[in-house]
């Protein structure tokens, strides 16, 4: 007869998972680390842009932090390549730090490798601290549902981790363990057995209903409501047929102080708004016209700038000789301190208008009489550079 006593441990077993809720993680924050200006990514594999989305643009609630988001071009290479309108961006962007996903034909910070392989490294990348994960199996079903949680991983500020057949949970809550995450979300019929993999309390989404409902949720914390929506043109990969270029650059003071009241706006000292005549020849004409500063100052308001994130803007507006409006480009459509606009012109020949305006300060200060009031002080200069493009064929796209 042989005795014994035998001692059973089971840690991380399917009965030790702790789900949560979105709304318990919603106030946890991220600490990114510096990095590239520009994200390219490779059409090779679809999980690259997956992977690439909360890598460029990211909300960021921590307290003080300087701005509430983060906001980086993302271009998707084809082939591995970029083609002459991407190209024409990253000239004016005027960036060569750029971050590479996949195989692309770029110099930069490149990550190559599976999905998996390089989720890892840009969490390592990126993160000196992740408050959770949002977990994509590299499934059909899997691919569905990251492309609609993609922006859930924006809104919180949290990497995408891509998961496959080979990879290996406890190397994966190590390398989690070091950016100290707190929670993954994982996605699919398969999310429960893949976050007890993890060993981390989990938010489970099973399906899309699951996914547009966490979504909306984020969304009302975030900014309480969504009043816009947003169209694109993914065929826009035609280069224009040019004939020849012409290249006029303009540069201009500004010295001003501006009131604003709500209804109307009153220059102190000095022009906030500047004229240029701009020569536009007969037959067809791609008109490129981007508007920069090259330097800025508002002494008055740099600590109030300080306080609540004030930015220099640009209103740029293009109109033809019988004074109709050809184009128009605010700079927060594009980046601080710079904007662009373009137009195309069929057998409209003519002097044409081009309007720039500046503003540097606040208007949104309520007053005891119900109104508003806000303030611009401005010194500095800005360049103008106008391109004309004579085309062979109006299809530009």
């Amino acid at each position: 007869m042989v005795g014994g006593t035998f001692f059973l441990l089971f840690r991380d077993s399917p009965g030790d998972l702790e789900t949560i809720s979105i709304k318990d993680v919603l106030g946890l924050v991220s600490l990114r680390r510096t990095s590239e200006e520009v994200i390219i990514s490779s059409d090779f594999n679809p999980f690259y842009s997956i992977i690439a989305s909360p890598t460029a643009c990211w909300y960021d609630i921590t307290p003080g932090s300087a701005a509430p988001y983060g906001l980086r071009p993302l271009l998707i290479g084809v082939n591995g390549n970029i083609d002459n309108s991407q190209e024409r961006f990253l000239s004016y962007y005027g960036s060569d730090s750029l971050l590479l996903i996949g195989d692309v034909d770029k110099e930069g910070t490149k990550f190559t490798g599976s999905p998996a392989e390089i989720s890892m490294d840009i969490l390592k990348h990126e993160y000196e601290k992740s408050a959770g994960v949002l977990i994509v199996p590299e499934t059909e079903i899997g691919y569905e549902l990251g492309i609609a949680a993609a922006p859930l991983a924006s809104y919180l500020n949290i990497p995408i981790i891509v998961v496959d057949d080979s990879t290996n949970y406890g190397v994966l809550k190590k390398e989690l363990e070091k950016v100290e995450v707190e929670y993954v979300i994982t996605l699919g019929p398969d999310s429960k057995s893949i976050a007890e993999k993890t060993g981390y309390k989990a938010i489970l989404l099973k399906d899309s209903h699951c996914v547009t409902e966490n979504i909306l949720t984020v969304i009302k914390d975030r900014f309480g409501k969504i009043d816009y929506i947003t169209m694109t043109n993914p065929t826009d990969v035609i280069p224009p047929y040019i004939v020849n270029t012409e290249i006029e650059t303009f540069e201009a003071n500004v010295e001003n102080v501006k009131i604003s009241t709500g209804r109307t706006n009153i220059d102190i000292v000095g022009e906030s708004t500047e004229s240029f005549d701009i020569d536009v020849p007969e037959g067809l004409n791609l008109i490129q016209i981007y508007v920069n500063f090259t330097t800025i100052s508002s002494t008055l308001l740099d600590p109030l700038k300080e306080e609540i994130d004030i930015e220099p803007l640009i209103f740029a507006s293009l109109y033809d000789d019988s004074g109709n409006i050809a184009g128009y480009g605010p700079s927060f459509s594009l980046d601080v301190g710079k904007t662009y606009l373009e137009t195309l012109t069929i057998e409209a020949p003519g002097t044409y208008q081009l309007r720039v305006s500046v503003y540097y300060g606040t208007a949104g200060f309520d007053t005891y009489a119900g109104t508003q009031f806000g303030l611009s002080k401005i010194e500095g200069k800005y360049q103008v550079t106008v391109e004309k493009h004579n085309l062979s064929k109006p299809h530009h796209r």
